[in-house]
């Protein structure tokens, strides 16, 4: 007898979905572009958080000036003017130099230096110079250009006439100021000393 052959069942499909009704696939983001976004996210994450630097306040210095760096000149310092010496101030020059005790009669008037002639110069006259220059005592009232001839001044004050008791020599009599009949020749001086000191007038 021929042997049977088994019958074989027929399987059912599992029913699948139309292409209408299925899900689109989702787009896939390349590695390089997911790198460079959470690279730009930490960038992000990292200016977020960092503070900004402290700027340090300046010391302040004694006085409590601050920010004026050294050299630096003050705004609207006046500058300064050397100061001219009082009106009827005298000085001492023994031929160019500057006399000590001893010297030449120059006298200040109206913004220059001059000389005072020797007509009725006494040793009164010369005390009141003295004593404007810090010295107690004259030794001397000199005359004809003992100590040399100013002769780079004006002569200012001639036939000068004082008590003794002056406070300048400008507050003595005298001739008006540049007015007068001499040279150079008969330019005054004085010594003075801070002791008494006897010696006869010349």
């Amino acid at each position: 007898m021929p042997t049977q052959r088994p019958k074989v069942r027929a399987t059912t499909r599992v029913p699948t979905r139309s292409r209408a009704t299925a899900e689109p696939p989702r787009a896939s983001t390349p590695d390089w572009m997911e790198e460079l976004l959470t690279l730009l996210r930490n960038q992000n994450r990292v200016q977020m958080t960092t503070a900004a630097p402290k700027t340090k306040a300046p010391k302040p210095r004694k006085g409590g000036r601050t920010g004026r760096r050294r050299g630096q000149r003050r705004k609207n310092k006046p500058t300064s003017i050397p100061s001219q010496p009082r009106n009827g101030a005298v000085r001492l020059m023994n031929g160019n130099a500057k006399g000590r005790d001893r010297g030449r009669v120059e006298i200040f008037i109206s913004g220059e230096w001059g000389t005072v002639c020797d007509d009725l110069w006494t040793s009164k006259a010369a005390a009141v110079v003295c004593r404007q220059l810090g010295y107690a005592f004259v030794i001397r009232a000199t005359k004809k250009a003992e100590f040399g001839e100013g002769r780079s001044l004006p002569i200012l004050l001639d036939d000068v006439q004082c008590t003794g008791r002056e406070k300048t020599l400008l507050e003595c009599s005298h001739a008006d100021v540049g007015k007068h009949n001499c040279s150079h020749k008969e330019d005054a001086g004085v010594i003075c000393s801070h002791e008494e000191v006897f010696e006869s007038e010349q």
